[in-house]
């Protein structure tokens, strides 16, 4: 297995081979990020028939610890999965990726709209908690929960929390939270506050009603600063928001949004399918998420709020200002980390833990 680790790292990092690897160097250290970690895992699992998450290729972060992992976990005659054939040239797939590729971000981006728009709404009641995914991280020693928004966007996947979670100076409790649709035959949201009723209350289930801090990234910050506004409203608010690099959907009347959509084309084949959707129900979903933000623009709270921003703009894109990205008057406090969007809560992941362990004590002490 050390042998079947070593090779699939090579390939991954582009190795000449897999005897050059590190045995002991961690997968960090060698230069791994989101998209790289999740190959290694979709590879490795493809290969041995583990059910591996990618929590466990961090939680066993070398070649030798993984691969003694993996001889406890391997079945006698596992296989991979196979992926769903959505090859058709014609598919909503093809042709979203199609227009992406062809500098056509708004034409691919009306197809998603569109297929949104057919999908089945749920209606108010206590079963649309249910479709609300909330999974743990980590296991705190007290002080407030962190609930991180998981970005509403396809392909849709928490492996930036995944890194952060580890890197965090003590333990915190720390979940996600999935947004509703992105499942094969799941029902989406009519309006953000259905979608916000039912996180109310699967949060109320599965983490409880103390101190809350939610945490959104990217687009996931949408998610997290207008569900800190709908709490408000409700007078239950949260006890403090991070948001982590976030564009505000405005942005898509801009080159941001269509260099986000290129980003995010390439890795389609890396998260489709297992525990979410085929690739045409998460472009469906993120459609309609993308058109019930439309119309959202932030307001003033109450709820101390933090803005991590990434000091690096990505590539082909010109630097913005704090205030472009996210009005520095909506927010306490913004602090610049080192990496680019795509690289700050992996590569950099221990600044980025710094920073928000920092917040976290100014505002609760070391509780």
């Amino acid at each position: 297995l050390v042998r079947l680790v070593r090779g699939h790292v090579a390939a991954v990092l582009k190795y000449p081979r897999g005897r050059e690897v590190p045995l002991d160097d961690t997968f960090r250290d060698l230069g791994f990020e989101s998209l790289t970690a999740v190959e290694l895992r979709n590879r490795i699992a493809g290969a041995t028939g583990v059910d591996l998450q990618l929590t466990d290729v961090l939680n066993y972060p070398t070649v030798e610890e993984l691969a003694e992992f993996l001889s406890d976990e391997v079945p006698e005659n596992g296989s991979g999965g196979a992926a769903t054939d959505e090859s058709d040239s014609d598919s909503l797939v093809s042709l979203y990726l199609r227009g992406v590729e062809q500098g056509r971000p708004h034409d691919a981006m009306g197809l998603a709209r569109m297929a949104g728009r057919l999908r089945e709404s749920f209606g108010d009641s206590s079963d649309a908690a249910a479709l609300v995914g909330i999974s743990r991280l980590s296991v705190g020693s007290g002080g407030p929960a962190l609930v991180c928004a998981v970005p509403p966007v396809s392909p849709i996947t928490d492996a930036a929390y995944s890194f952060i979670a580890p890197a965090m100076q003590r333990p915190r409790d720390m979940w996600t939270m999935w947004p509703p649709g992105f499942t094969d035959g799941q029902p989406l949201p009519p309006d953000l506050p259905s979608l916000f009723e039912a996180q109310r209350r699967a949060l109320d289930e599965h983490v409880g009603t103390g101190p809350l801090v939610l945490v959104g990234y990217s687009a996931g910050g949408w998610v997290a600063r207008a569900f800190a506004e709908y709490l408000e409203e409700r007078n239950r608010p949260a006890d403090a928001v991070v948001l982590v690099d976030i564009y505000l959907p405005a942005s898509d009347r801009n080159e941001v949004r269509g260099r986000f959509m290129q980003e995010q084309a390439g890795r389609q084949e890396l998260f489709a399918g297992g525990k979410t959707g085929s690739m045409a129900s998460q472009l469906g979903a993120m459609g309609r998420y993308v058109t019930l933000f439309d119309t959202w623009e932030p307001v003033p709270i109450r709820t101390p709020t933090l803005h991590l921003r990434a000091a690096e703009s990505l590539p082909g894109l010109p630097a913005f200002t704090a205030d472009e990205q996210f009005p520095t008057t909506l927010c306490a406090r913004t602090v610049d980390l080192p990496g680019n969007h795509y690289t700050l809560l992996t590569e950099h992941a221990e600044a980025a833990a710094a920073a928000l362990h920092d917040w976290l004590t100014e505002l609760f002490g070391n509780h």
